[in-house]
Parts: structure tokens; sequence; C-alpha cells
């Protein structure tokens, strides 16, 4: 069997990575002026989800190739970034603010900061992929499309399911004053972050499937961990619970919840004994 190549309509480079840091930069700053200039918050989520969207579109079309598993990427990579776009944009439309940029969208600075960073994250995220949807020959169907494609689904349903629930539990009004603890929330503090990796590690094991005769592409590992680590460490669960716990510390209750329920990963609760002895 022939060793798979990237493909012949090189734009920049063979594996369209100029391309796709150009694109995903540019996009970013679009939507980074508009809202630097209008000092609002309400393209940021949008803009991230949609920044996958056009990669994956984009990147199928010029290859030109159109394998099966190139095709299901960007079908799965579209479905993932219009859900949650869409989702986002819909969810901060209606609440009118996102706190997480309080004192950061005044500060042009600060919030191009964020900005870059976003653009980073979605540029290195979706490496595999991209270096996928470069390859000019397929390779033939293997373990890692079988675990990858299980672990999207799965990972899906957990991050649409997380999102509905908290959402409606947010827009009742007698929840009021109260964090989210019902449904995957009560066995995971984050279930919806937990959703977003499985994706993204799924994703990295369908695109590894063509990595093997260039063992140099797994270096592409980067994007799911670089993933990883900003929503554990950085924009993700450390805000938030940063936030929460300034909001709800000073109730025992809240004070129970964090120490019984996982952060994000597990869907095991510490039972209430062992919570009492920690």
């Amino acid at each position: 069997m022939s060793a798979p190549t990237p493909s012949e309509n090189t734009i920049l480079d063979p594996y369209f990575l100029g391309l796709s840091f150009l694109v995903t930069f540019a996009i970013q700053m679009v939507f980074f002026f508009a809202a630097s200039a209008l000092k609002m918050d309400k393209v940021t989520d949008f803009a991230y989800g949609l920044g996958f969207v056009v990669l994956g579109v984009l990147l199928l079309v010029l290859g030109g190739t159109f394998h099966t598993r190139q095709i299901l990427l960007c079908i799965l990579t579209c479905l993932w970034g219009v859900r949650l776009a869409g989702y986002l944009l819909f969810r901060i439309l209606k609440i009118g603010h996102d706190a997480r940029f309080d004192g950061v969208r005044e500060v042009f600075w600060r919030f191009l900061i964020f900005w870059v960073f976003q653009a980073v994250v979605v540029f290195i995220t979706y490496m595999p992929l991209t270096f996928c949807l470069a390859q000019k020959v397929d390779s033939p169907y293997s373990w890692r499309d079988s675990l990858g494609y299980a672990m999207f689904v799965v990972g899906l349903i957990i991050e649409t399911i997380a999102d509905q629930q908290k959402f409606a539990y947010r827009n009742d009004a007698a929840n009021k004053g109260h964090w989210c603890d019902v449904g995957l929330w009560k066995w995971s503090r984050h279930p919806n972050y937990t959703g977003e990796l499985l994706c993204w590690w799924g994703l990295f094991s369908v695109s590894s499937a063509v990595f093997h005769l260039h063992p140099w592409q797994f270096v592409s590992i980067i994007g799911p961990l670089l993933l990883t680590m900003s929503i554990l460490f950085f924009s993700g669960i450390t805000r938030l619970e940063r936030m929460a716990d300034e909001r709800y510390w000073f109730q025992p209750d809240y004070q129970q919840y964090r120490k019984q329920t996982s952060p994000c990963g597990s869907f095991r609760r510490q039972s209430t004994a062992r919570c009492r002895s920690l």
C-alpha cells in the first residue's frame, strides 16, 4: 500500500497548516474588533464554534479527495460547531451578559489577549483534522476510527444534555441563588466540558488513523492536550469554579456538593461519610 501523501492542492504548505492558521486568526480578529468596538461579549463563544465549522468545510473542499473518513470528520466537526455556536449565541442573547469578561472587555489589550489565545486554541485543536483532511491517499478503517466515533457520539450526547439541563435550571426563577446540581450536574460539576473533551479526543483518534506511515504527525496530539489544559486550568473550569466559590461558598450545602462531586471527567459521587472525613 502506498503511503498517504498530502494534498496536491497546496496553499502555503502541503498540509494546509499556514492556511488554517491564517483563516482561524482572521475569523477571530474580525469578531474581536467588532466586540471591542461595541464593548460586548455576545459573539465570543459564537466565533469559537464558527471557527471549527469554517475550517472543516474549507479544508475538505480544498483537499478535494473526499474520502469517507474526511467527509465524516467534516460532518462531525460541523455538527459539534453549529450546535455549540448556536446554543451559546442563544444563551448569551437570553441572559444578556457574560460575567467572565467583567473587567476584561473594557481593556483593549486584555480583551485582545483572550481572542488571540482563542485563535491559537482553535488552530492547534484542529491540527489533527487538518493533517487528515490534507491527505490525498486514504488509510484503511482501523480500531482508532471505531474508538473515535464512539467517543465523539458519547461526548456530544453528554455535552448537549448538560447544556440543556443547566440552561433550563438557570431559567427557572425558583433556582435563583443556587448552583445547578440536577441531572448530569449531580454527578459532575462540569459535565459539558467532559463531553467536549470526549468529542475532541475522539476526533483525534479518528484523524490519527492516517498517521501510521507519517509518525511525526502524532505531534498533533498537542491539539486535544492544549484544549484539555485550557479547559482545566485557564479559560474553562478554573474561572467558573472561582466565580461559583465567590457566589456560594458561604452555603454549607455548596461546600458539601463541591467535596462530593467530581469537577470533570468522572460521573462518580463520593459518599457523604467520605466527604465529611475530608
